[in-house]
Order: structure tokens, then sequence, then C-alpha cells
């Protein structure tokens, strides 16, 4: 396929990959402020809360390498599910986290983040070709950018903390949604002339 930015916008699969974009945001941005904090609340010193940082840029670092990696062997598509199906469980876990359970389970939701986006480029590329590859990515990572700022501010309108929770479970299981309903894009069959 070589799907320009304009066909690409056309498709349904941008849709749903730009919202799965969208929707793994509130999993690790709307507790990246608020993680040492959070940390104390849930029973911890600060010095063991800074290791919710520490262990968070771990889990992303290793997210970024390691699925990818497995994206090659099994595809994008399976690595996705597993990844945004793992966000679930991971951020049902965090509303009831206490202690150590806090890092851990923070350096787990960093890890499933930074590796969505790490596989993000080459789904593009499968679903929409190489030639247009870097400007359709761009586009297709203005899903973050609408997840980054949209999640914070219902937050902050909801002001309770659980709603961060909420809104962290209900994006997985979205994100899980829109890639499961990804399919290959179709080619278009070509006009014989006259």
């Amino acid at each position: 396929l070589d799907l320009s930015p304009r066909q690409m916008l056309g498709t349904r699969q941008y849709w749903l990959c730009a919202g799965a974009v969208c929707f793994s945001t509130p999993a690790v941005l709307l507790f990246s402020p608020i993680i040492l904090k959070l940390g104390m609340e849930r029973g911890l010193d600060e010095s063991a809360a800074l290791w919710a940082v520490v262990l968070g840029s771990v889990g992303s670092a290793a997210g970024r390498l390691l699925m990818p990696l497995l994206s090659d062997k099994i595809g994008r598509r399976p690595t996705d599910l597993i990844l945004f199906g793992v966000s679930l469980g991971l951020s049902a876990a965090f509303l009831f986290a206490r202690g150590w359970a806090v890092v851990a389970v923070y350096a787990g939701l960093t890890f499933c983040y930074s590796a969505l986006a790490a596989v993000l480029p080459a789904l593009s590329t499968d679903l929409f070709g190489l030639p247009h590859a870097g400007v359709n990515y761009g586009f297709l990572a203005l899903g973050q950018s609408v997840g980054s700022l949209l999640f914070p501010c219902i937050a902050d309108f909801w002001g309770f903390e659980q709603g961060r929770h909420i809104l962290a479970i209900a994006g997985a299981a979205a994100g899980f949604a829109c890639i499961w309903a990804v399919t290959p894009v179709q080619r278009e069959p070509q006009k014989k002339p006259n």
C-alpha cells in the first residue's frame, strides 16, 4: 500500500488507530504528575515513593525496546492487544495498590504505555505503506496529543481521585476495542483504461 496522508485520513483504520493512541494516555499521563504524592498517600515514605519515578523510567525504556521486538515476531495488532489488556488489568489494580505495589504497578503501566508508542510507527507502516510513513505516523501520533489534553481536563472536571482511575480503566478498555476493530486496509481495485 502507498496511502497518502489524505487517503489515510479517509480510512476507518486511521480513526481507530488514532483513537487507540488517544486512549493509551490516561493510564500513565493522569498519574505521572502526582505519582510521588500518590505513593506517599498510599503508605510509602518520600524516598520510597521516588522509586516510582526511577522504576517508571526503567519500565518505559524496557517497553520501548522489548515490545517492538515481540511485534516483529507475532504482529503489531496482537502485541497491541496484549499491551492494552495488561494495561487494563494494571489500571484496575492501581486503584487498590498500596505501598510498594504502587511502584510496581506504575512501572508496569509505563512499560505498556511506552511499548504502545513504540509499536505504533510499525503498525502505521503495515497499514498505510512506507512512502508516506513519516507524515502518516505524525497524524496518528496526534491521538496522543488529544488524549494528553482531554483526559486531564476530564479528571480535573470530576475533581476526585478515583475519577483518574476510572478514566485509566475505561481508556485501556476503549483502546483494546479500537485495536480489536482494526483490519488491513483493502486496496481499491484499479480502473481499467477504456
